[in-house]
């Protein structure tokens, strides 16, 4: 059975209680994890983490093409583990033994699309734009691509 702890700072962190309470799933009454409970000294320190790193100008100072490949990066991830996510999420949530049987062999996780190259630039493009007023630049995409 998976246990999860907390996660601040950049890494898992156990509970300052030592506490764990079970995940039920709601379609069977089964226990299928235990996660961390977060008292008031966790929640200070995820606080003091969040604020560190609001803080670092390392994030602040990344040009915008660099923020985009980090964020592809993530949604990388994402896309590259749908399937799991998918039937994590379906467990918690009480689907059917079908619903999760279909989320977890679903062709539709590996047909999500991949993250496509970012383009950065300070003009327009023929191509799909979000643009950014504050900042005079705008983000082009290939269509077919989120």
């Amino acid at each position: 059975m998976i246990s999860q702890p907390l996660f601040y700072a950049g890494a898992r962190q156990e509970p300052a209680s030592g506490r764990y309470q079970d995940v039920i799933d709601p379609a069977t009454g089964q226990v299928v994890g235990r996660t961390a409970r977060a008292a008031a000294a966790d929640v200070d320190a995820a606080v003091r983490s969040a604020r560190q790193a609001f803080d670092n100008p390392a994030w602040r100072n990344l040009s915008a093409s660099q923020r985009a490949d980090i964020l592809l990066g993530l949604a990388k991830t994402l896309h590259d583990n749908a399937a799991e996510l998918i039937a994590l999420e379906a467990t918690s949530t009480g689907a059917s033994g079908t619903a999760r049987r279909t989320a977890a062999t679903s062709p539709s996780a590996a047909a999500l699309p991949v993250p496509a190259p970012v383009t950065i630039s300070a003009s327009a493009s023929p191509r799909r734009n979000v643009s950014s007023a504050s900042w005079g630049s705008s983000v082009s995409r290939s269509p077919g691509h989120f």
